[in-house]
């Protein structure tokens, strides 16, 4: 969750609204995810991430393990087995070994390991800019799990994870995806 905090940073301030439809029951909305997953190769997305008032807009590409998030005058990139995180202000590059860090956090995880994590309940249907979304509430199944507790907002068409609330050791974070595309065109470099 620690390098969540360092990865993303951002705001986002849209207006939720309900709606009438009837709230789907969660497996049905998992079996929805799951299947929109099973065909991706890729995800790119702009990003932005708000945490004690603080914002961070970036741009991210995650394909498997391998990410790749840039940020203003950062750039972090991850092959699943290492990460390195490379500062343009003073030139430098930080070099470690995702196993060896138990807070090494990929941003595939964000949006895809939750049913293993958690318990999961589909709380509302609401809209946000004009699109239908299940908003779930997600428990941790293990009690000492630094995240406390999350909502996750899901598009109902597509099953498109989109927005998460996250609650961890004391702070909220909300992370929020925008021009999402599945299965861009990559080179062989993420």
């Amino acid at each position: 969750m620690r390098l969540l905090v360092g990865i993303f940073l951002f705001t986002l301030a849209p207006a939720f609204g309900q709606t009438s439809s009837q709230i789907p029951d969660a497996q049905a909305v998992l079996d929805r995810i799951d299947r929109t997953y099973q065909t991706l190769t890729a995800v790119r997305a702009s990003f932005s991430q708000e945490i004690g008032g603080q914002t961070l807009e970036g741009t991210l590409t995650v394909q498997g393990d391998q990410f790749r998030v840039e940020l203003p005058g950062q750039t972090i990139v991850s092959d699943g087995e290492t990460a390195w995180s490379f500062s343009e202000a003073d030139n430098t590059v930080l070099i470690s070994r995702v196993a060896d860090d138990p807070a090494f956090f990929s941003p595939g995880e964000l949006f895809l390991r939750y049913p293993e994590r958690f318990d999961i309940e589909v709380t509302e249907r609401t809209t946000w800019n004009q699109v239908l979304m299940d908003v779930l509430a997600l428990s941790p199944k293990n009690p000492v799990d630094e995240v406390e507790a999350a909502t996750l907002y899901v598009r109902a068409s597509d099953g498109v994870p989109v927005r998460v609330e996250v609650q961890s050791l004391g702070q909220s974070v909300t992370i929020t995806l925008a021009d999402i595309r599945l299965n861009p065109r990559l080179d062989d470099t993420i």
